[in-house]
């Protein structure tokens, strides 16, 4: 550190120390200059040229090498030995940049030094005043910069060095200097519309707007037949408050090319800014049709049309008639339309022909045919539901949703069969990747259908299939329980599983009357007497109590268990009240028929 210190004490004296001669470095005519001290510079001796070369070199070693601490030593000798080296000095402000940190502005002053002191030594060479320009820009010194810009730019005119003088101006507020730079650049590459809008800028910064406008105008009549820089400067008409010589220059592009998207959507643009929904609802199709028309664009302005207007307002109806309706509709919008009209929370009934025109254009839109299918199912289409999950099956053919709504709609027409070969090809689906929820959705209505039939053991193997995919779902476990009670088949099974259901959900007054059944056809009579007292009580509380037909089952079970105590009154009022609330039949028949008995032994 002591070492560091002392060659950068070493290099404030090198950086100060010199016979200074005023000169004017060589300049292009006409050109602004600026006057520098240039340092004059005495012939070394040979001895102490050689010695400096071996210095100098060893230095440059060490520096590549990044032995730092060498390249300082060899570096400094050397600026010893030749105080007149600029590429010493040079070398060294690199070195120093090397070392310095983020905040290291004094090691960042001492390089600027450095290289300063290297232009005054050799005022010819760019590469030490583009070092210094790229040292001030580091430190956000921009004012300071552009003088050597400008003199590197003078000296060396391309494209790349007044870019930077330019930049270096802009940053710096420079906007005089800015159209310097711009007026070489564009005699170097030509008008462009890039530059022009930069000069057209820098006019504006100046309070010389017309001056700008004038720009723009010279470039449209350097190129009649780009449009869009026509367009571009109807655009800044616009923004700079000149509306009637915006529009003017928009409808002048249109007459020319009546599909120009560029002019099209300046104009949806000042439409939506004047809040003049009349000519935007009239201008919207044209431009969404537009092949040329940028597709975010078009995205942009359709997805604000539908939250402006909401999805079941008859203009965006009408939108979409004029963009699917058509015989080469483009295939992005109808992605579009199908993205927005999926995500209605509500079937609307009005909007079933566009789901079927998607759907028509592009049948793998699965999106839209669920949309679709949800809206038949409202309106009980069974047979467009039908439709739909055939088609469903044809173009994803590993969707289970797809083959639990065809066997649902099958089993309401009373096709078993027909609703079995559909829940059968459904299940030779499952996999990993499929949503457990319908896959067990699949095989617990399969085990139903099944145990219906009387095909007791293939319907308890379905319904221990659907609790492969969906082991902790309360409503499965509770049905399956209850079928196995029913049926006095595996009733120590058919109670673990109401007591697991009963774990998730423990106030189910359906699950408790279950659970309660399932004790009484095990002998626990006491135990059954309280749950069911339990499920009836929960029951009672219910809003519904009195109208779901499921409750019917309760008041069986209350019956059956009351009448085993030897309490048959009770029984025989529970299972009338069972009748009343029950809607299957065969439920019915079975309840009047324990009715007869219980009032027997009342008598």
């Amino acid at each position: 550190m002591a070492r560091t210190i002392a060659y950068i004490l070493m290099s404030c004296l090198l950086a100060g120390c010199a016979s200074i001669k005023s000169v004017t470095p060589p300049s292009e005519e006409h050109e602004p200059t600026t006057r520098r001290e240039v340092i004059s510079q005495p012939k070394l001796s040979d001895m102490d040229a050689l010695r400096f070369s071996e210095l100098y070199h060893a230095a440059v070693v060490a520096r590549v090498g990044q032995n730092f601490d060498a390249a300082f030593e060899l570096f400094h000798e050397a600026a010893r030995v030749n105080p007149y080296s600029a590429e010493t000095f040079y070398e060294l402000a690199a070195l120093y940049q090397d070392v310095a940190g983020q905040d290291s502005s004094y090691l960042f002053s001492l390089s600027d030094s450095l290289l300063q002191r290297s232009i005054s030594l050799s005022p010819d060479n760019i590469y030490y005043k583009i070092a210094l320009i790229e040292n001030y820009i580091k430190q956000g010194r921009y004012e300071e910069s552009i003088p050597y810009a400008r003199e590197v730019a003078i000296a060396r005119p391309t494209a790349e060095n007044y870019l930077r003088l330019e930049n270096l101006c802009e940053m710096g507020d420079d906007y005089e200097g800015a159209l310097f730079a711009l007026s070489h650049l564009e005699r170097i590459d030509g008008k462009s519309l890039e530059n022009s809008l930069y000069q057209f800028r820098a006019y504006q910064q100046l309070g010389r707007e017309a001056e700008g406008f004038r720009v723009m105008e010279d470039l449209c009549r350097a190129y009649p037949s780009e449009l869009r820089y026509r367009v571009k400067m109807g655009d800044l008409y616009f923004t700079g408050g000149h509306e009637e010589m915006a529009i003017r220059t928009y409808h002048d592009v249109l007459t020319m090319d009546p599909d120009n998207d560029a002019a099209q959507f300046a104009m949806l643009d000042y439409y939506l800014q004047k809040g003049d929904s009349l000519h935007f609802n009239a201008l919207l199709p044209t431009y969404l049709l537009n092949t040329r028309a940028d597709d975010y664009e078009k995205e942009l302005l359709l997805d604000g049309f539908i939250f402006d207007n909401g999805i079941d307002n008859p203009l965006v109806w009408t939108l979409f008639d004029k963009l699917l309706f058509q015989d080469q509709p483009d295939p992005l919008l109808v992605r579009y339309c199908a993205e927005y009209l999926g995500e209605g929370t509500e079937a609307l009934a009005v909007l079933s022909p566009y789901y079927y025109r998607i759907l028509e254009i592009n049948p793998e839109y699965d999106r839209v045919r669920l949309q679709a299918l949800q809206l038949a199912i409202s309106q009980n289409q069974n047979e467009q539901i039908l439709k739909l999950c055939v088609e469903g099956h044809a173009y994803n053919p590993t969707s289970a949703i797809y083959y639990f709504i065809e066997a649902n709609t099958l089993i309401q027409e009373d096709r078993i069969e027909e609703a079995l070969v559909a829940l059968d090809n459904g299940t030779q689906y499952a996999s990993d990747h499929s949503d457990p929820y319908i896959i067990s959705l699949l095989y617990s209505t399969q085990g139903q259908l099944l145990v219906d039939m009387g095909e007791m053991n293939e319907g308890f193997a379905a319904y221990d299939s659907a609790l492969v995919y969906d082991k902790n779902n309360p409503e499965l476990l509770y049905e399956y329980a209850t079928l196995l009670a029913l049926q006095s088949e595996k009733l120590d099974k058919s109670e673990d599983m109401i007591k697991q259901a009963l774990t998730l959900e423990a106030d189910n007054p359906l699950y408790l009357a279950t659970y309660a059944y399932v004790l009484y056809s095990l002998e626990k009579i006491e135990k059954a007497k309280d749950t069911i007292d339990r499920a009836l009580h929960l029951a009672k509380e219910q809003p519904d109590w009195g109208q779901n037909p499921d409750y019917g089952r309760i008041l069986d079970h209350a019956g059956d268990i009351y009448f085993d105590i030897g309490q048959a009154a009770e029984a025989v009022t529970y299972w009338k009240q069972a009748i009343a609330q029950t809607d299957d039949p065969d439920l019915q028949q079975n309840i009047e028929q324990k009715i007869v008995q219980g009032e027997r032994k009342v008598k």
